[in-house]
């Protein structure tokens, strides 16, 4: 299977980590901004959107890797630019969760299983400057659309995907909630995924300890 990783870069928010010796997976970033200096990634060139936030623009490439990476890969390993991977192995781990079946998989939060929990404690990450208001309209739209509590949260920060049009239809569809709302992708994969019933697989790690990769939590920063 031809796998690829890829992150993003957009307005210069941060420039991905170095790679761990060994990688034996392509490496990619998109980026709206200069060539990546960081060795072993290529940058993937896209056209600036000025009229929307980079953090909201790095979210296609996330949930779309497909659209951006050269053709002929069969799965992509999308992690945050903030990732640093300790383990050249972790692609290939990830990948493998997929199964025969499945077409994403992901971490499950380390602390909450409820959007209608995580809206608030994002709302006082006043560092990461979220819109609480738009954020707040956003899960009470989705209260409204009969969206259960404690309906399962996942972690955006790593992700594999499958290469497949059910990737391709989930990604659109999360993306425009994103578009629509707030860049918080974790509160509208939940939304999502009642309309895609098991296409989605557990990455067995906490995202904050684990032998794979070190998080950069930027709200320490």
């Amino acid at each position: 299977m031809n796998i690829a990783l890829i992150t993003a870069n957009y307005g210069g928010y941060m420039e991905p980590q170095p790679l761990p010796h060994g990688l034996d997976v392509p490496d990619f970033v998109v980026t709206d901004g200069p060539l990546c200096t960081v060795p072993g990634w290529v940058t993937l060139p896209c056209v600036p959107r000025p009229g929307l936030h980079p953090r909201k623009m790095s979210r296609l490439p996330k949930l779309a890797p497909f659209s951006f990476l050269p053709s002929g890969y069969d799965a992509a390993v999308w992690i945050d630019a903030s990732i640093t991977l300790t383990d050249p192995e972790f692609p290939i781990w990830a990948v493998e969760h997929l199964g025969s079946n499945k077409h994403l998989a992901a971490a499950r939060h380390p602390d909450r299983d409820c959007i209608y929990t995580e809206v608030e404690a994002a709302a006082g990450l006043t560092k990461l400057a979220y819109d609480a208001e738009t954020m707040r309209a956003q899960v009470d739209t989705y209260q409204k659309a009969s969206h259960h509590k404690h309906a399962g949260l996942w972690a955006m920060t790593v992700l594999a995907w499958r290469n497949s049009l059910v990737t391709e239809s989930l990604g659109l569809d999360v993306w425009r909630q994103v578009f629509q709302w707030s860049d918080l992708d974790q509160l509208a994969l939940p939304f999502v995924l009642p309309h895609y019933e098991g296409v989605l697989a557990d990455l067995p790690l906490n995202i904050t300890n684990n032998p794979y990769f070190i998080w950069k939590n930027r709200t320490d920063q």
